[in-house]
Order: C-alpha cells, then sequence, then structure tokens
C-alpha cells in the first residue's frame, strides 16, 4: 500500500497563513477543554469551573455563566452534549445543566475524580473515575442504575480517556490496560487485555479513547495500536506504535473503499495515518522538526493539527503540501468548527475565533 508523505514548506512566507483572530473574551483562559457547540450558541469554560453561554452569531449576547467550583486547584475538567443538557465534570464532580437556561438539573459527587467525558447510551448517563469505577445514572434524575468496579487496582488512570457507545454497548477501557464491553444492563458482553511491551505496570493503561467504524474498535497503550472486532472483542491486529492522540475514524473521501483511516499523533511527534481494516500506513509527516504536537481533528476533508509553535497546520486530503496557521500559543485541545468560524481557548489570553477558510486552505 502507497504511502503518502507530506511535506510542510514553512520557510517559504507564502504557506504560512494569518487569518484573523478576535479574541471572544480574556476571562476564558484554560487552553485544554474545547468549547462546545449547541444548537445557536457555544459554551466556554474558564480555568476556575465557571460555564459561559455565548450567542454564536454575537458574542457580545452572553446567555448565561454559571460558576460550579469553588476549587483553588482543578485537576481535570471536561463538557460534552446530549439533547438538551450539557455534561460538566470538574474533579469529582459531575453536573448536568440545562443548555438553554444554564439550570442544573442534578448534580452527583463521586468518590473520586472522573476521566475524560461523559457519554450517553439511550437513557443512560455513563462515567469512569481514574479509581476503575464505572457509573450508569439516568439521564433523567441522576439515580444511580448500575455500576462496576474492575477489581482492586493500585493503577490508576492517567490518561484523558473516556467510555465509547458502539450500538447496544459501551466499551470501557480501565487503568490496568483491560477493555470491557457492557450492553445496556451491565451484562459483560466480552473483556480484552491489552499487551504492552512495557513491563513496568503502572504503564498498562489505555492511552486514548477508543474509537469505532462499523465492526472494527480501535484503542492504543504505551506500546501499540490495536483492531478489535467490536462484537467479539478478539484482536485483529496490532502494531507497535505509542499514540499520544488519535482522531475519529474517517471514512475514505474518494477512494471506493468499505474501510476508513485514524490519524495519530505518536509520543516522538510524527503525524500518521492508518487503515483501520489491517493497521497498514496509508499516510505520514515526519518532515516537521523540533515541533510538539497536542491533538488532531479531522473536518471538511482536512487534517487539523495543533502545536507549540503557535501554529496550527492544515493538511488536505489526498495533497502533499500542508500550510501553516498563525494562533495564539498554549491551545492543547483540538479546534471546533462551524461554518465559517474556527474556535480555540488559549492557557493565558482567552478564547478566539479565527476564519474558517478551509477552501483556501486547501
Amino acid at each position: 500500500m502507497k504511502v503518502i508523505v507530506v511535506m510542510i514548506l514553512l520557510l517559504c512566507s507564502n504557506y504560512t497563513i494569518a487569518s484573523e483572530l478576535v479574541n471572544i473574551d480574556r476571562k476564558l483562559s484554560q487552553g485544554y477543554v474545547a468549547p462546545v457547540l449547541v444548537e445557536d450558541s457555544i459554551i466556554f469554560v474558564d480555568k476556575y469551573g465557571t460555564l459561559y453561554s455565548f450567542d454564536i452569531n454575537n458574542f457580545k449576547v452572553k446567555n448565561w455563566e454559571l460558576r460550579l467550583s469553588d476549587k483553588k486547584k482543578i485537576g481535570n475538567m471536561s463538557i460534552s452534549s446530549y439533547g438538551k443538557n450539557i455534561f460538566f465534570i470538574v474533579n469529582n464532580f459531575l453536573y448536568i445543566v440545562d443548555i438553554k437556561t444554564g439550570e442544573i438539573q442534578w448534580e452527583k459527587e463521586l468518590r473520586a475524580p472522573i476521566r475524560g467525558k461523559a457519554v450517553v447510551m439511550y437513557n443512560k448517563l455513563i462515567v469512569l473515575t481514574i479509581d476503575s469505577y464505572l457509573y450508569v445514572f439516568d439521564i433523567k434524575d441522576g439515580s444511580l442504575i448500575w455500576a462496576y468496579q474492575n477489581g482492586i487496582n493500585e493503577v490508576r488512570g492517567l490518561h484523558y480517556v473516556s467510555p465509547t457507545v458502539s450500538n447496544d454497548m459501551v466499551i470501557v477501557p480501565f487503568s490496568n490496560g483491560e477493555l470491557i464491553a457492557f450492553d445496556g444492563s451491565g451484562k459483560k458482553l466480552w473483556s480484552q487485555k491489552l499487551d504492552t511491551s512495557i513491563l513496568d505496570t503502572k504503564l498498562t493503561d489505555v492511552t486514548t479513547t477508543p474509537r469505532t467504524f462499523g465492526d472494527i474498535l480501535i484503542a492504543t497503550n504505551n506500546s501499540y495500536i490495536y483492531g478489535i472486532n467490536i462484537k467479539l472483542g478478539n484482536v485483529l491486529w496490532s502494531k507497535p506504535i505509542q499514540a499520544k492522540s488519535v482522531s475519529h475514524i474517517v471514512p475514505y473521501h474518494k477512494e471506493q473503499r468499505a474501510s476508513g483511516r485514524i490519524f495519530i499523533i505518536t509520543k516522538d511527534n510524527k503525524i500518521i495515518g492508518i487503515d483501520v481494516q489491517n493497521g497498514q500506513a496509508v499516510w505520514a509527516s515526519n518532515l516537521i522538526k523540533n515541533t510538539q504536537f497536542f491533538a488532531l481533528v479531522m473536518y471538511n476533508n482536512t487534517l487539523w493539527v495543533l502545536s507549540n509553535k503557535g501554529l496550527m497546520f492544515a493538511f488536505p486530503e489526498h495533497k502533499n503540501i500542508g500550510k501553516a496557521i498563525k494562533i495564539p500559543r498554549n491551545v492543547f485541545h483540538a479546534p471546533v468548527f462551524t461554518h465559517d468560524k474556527i474556535y480555540i481557548t488559549t492557557e493565558g489570553n482567552g478564547a478566539f475565533s479565527l476564519e474558517n477558510r478551509s477552501t483556501f486552505y486547501g
């Protein structure tokens, strides 16, 4: 299979694009949690655990503001949404907030900090804590439907990973490197312990949120990336790739293939794309030197990658030249897109929007 190697020509100023930046609000500083688009609003969180809802068409219109944490130190936060609700996690607290009004519908204090994001399966809200407790709540009133603890595990989950929902099952990445699939009632469907080449058991953790495409599930640990049969749980293939960030799985756009690709940032800061059916490399960019990459996302047939250089790289699909877009430094999450804007938050300088000129970048 032919591998496409992408070149970035940064020495020529024609390939570094300056886009109009608008500072939405300097208060919206944290840089790690991406904003969430919901209906005609966009939701931000600041580093103190305060949620802000703005009109997507006019940032002078603030719909509501909700301060949810009095903690001086916040270890982890996340935002996700489903239907009419925002699910906000800060440390070991879970809040369900009405999108329109900003009112808290219900909240839970759990025994340990929550990993990653809350996910929804039908009427159930699912979260995983760093001490390997899985909680499944009724999304309407917060009552506990069922829970599961994956043994007495001394290894606490350190990576930002979430459970994954596929059809009628939820696949949960536990910190001992075990993936377990459950149905909605809590019945265990299968389990798969991911092998590692590292003897230290502290490094067995699943490192990225599992991704699904048809009957394929993609999972990573500190040693390998795996393709797994999502119905049976058996390993189909594995490759010795140490991933620190992965995209969602993207169907082939032009080729007539019933498969997809997943794009990966490796621990040594290379960017690669692999076919999810067999793990074979189909795309690579390893010519950008002395640069750390943090997050990536595919949008509008373009791969967008965040770096530590105050640059966001745009790789148009099936082209061998990428472009670099100037952005503020200290952005660690994947950008968020609308048809005409790109949104990011920074660690210390607030949140920004910039023009989404995808056709120009391509």
